[in-house]
């Protein structure tokens, strides 16, 4: 699924080129495709309740969008709107898989990439940064010019260890580090970047130097790593594969 931009963002873009920028707004939308197999998603169980849980909480996945603020060191992502789900679990699995669960802080001074997550408790999860290839291949994507880059990495989760591959596009144009969720420590704006997942990523708004953005603020709580986050998920699926 693709975003465009609208006409006032582009006017916005074109009469900044030039100027220097020192702080930003960028929305994005979320999306993820459905259409391939749940079982791949929640694992497999035999358990006709459980399936038909499963079934509803795919069903009633809703796009999400995103507020990404940042100045030239720091970011603060997270969700406009936290949209209720139509399951009786209350779960919308676009925003679990898409991540950024809570707002994700990133320092790239520091290397800090945090994300607020008080499903288990009040932790900030340590995200590593991502290492990404650069190739030369290029496309136009709302009038700017953007490069292509591509990151994998491993991900812990219930349903054991899953490679994610990721394909993002960056704009020099405007020369901030930044993108939705982890995806920063790019040269330039992450526009668009989809997983082999099928979750999508897109820009659909983006407003530079802005006068009254909000300042930027680590959000508190304990840092935790990845992996004790992945054994804290692990638990809670078995108890949800029980029924």
């Amino acid at each position: 699924m693709k975003f465009f931009f609208n006409i006032l963002f582009l006017i916005t873009i074109s009469s900044l080129y030039g100027q220097s920028i020192s702080q930003g707004i960028a929305f994005y939308r979320v999306h993820k495709d459905f259409s391939g197999d749940l079982s791949k998603l929640l694992g497999e169980t035999e358990n006709i309740e459980v399936r038909k849980r499963h079934h509803t909480i795919m069903k009633n996945a809703k796009d999400l969008d995103y507020k990404l603020i940042f100045n030239g060191k720091e970011s603060l992502y997270e969700v406009i709107e936290q949209l209720e789900a139509d399951n009786a679990i209350g779960i919308n699995l676009t925003q679990v898989l898409a991540g950024g669960m809570g707002p994700t802080y990133t320092n790239i001074v520091k290397k800090d990439i945090l994300e607020k997550n008080d499903h288990f408790g009040d932790f900030l999860i340590n995200h590593e940064n991502l290492q990404w290839e650069i190739s030369d291949e290029t496309k136009k994507i709302g009038g700017f010019t953007c490069n292509k880059a591509t990151a994998t990495l491993e991900e812990k989760g219930g349903n054991g260890i899953f490679t994610k591959k990721v394909e993002a596009w960056f704009t020099p144009e405007i020369p901030a580090p930044f993108g939705p969720y982890y995806y920063n420590g790019l040269p330039g704006l992450v526009i668009e970047v989809t997983d082999n997942r099928g979750v999508n990523y897109s820009l659909t708004d983006l407003t530079l130097n802005p006068e009254d953005m909000s300042p930027i603020k680590r959000p508190a709580g304990k840092i935790i790593t990845v992996d004790e986050l992945s054994e804290m998920a692990k638990k809670a699926t078995e108890a949800l594969s029980r029924g």
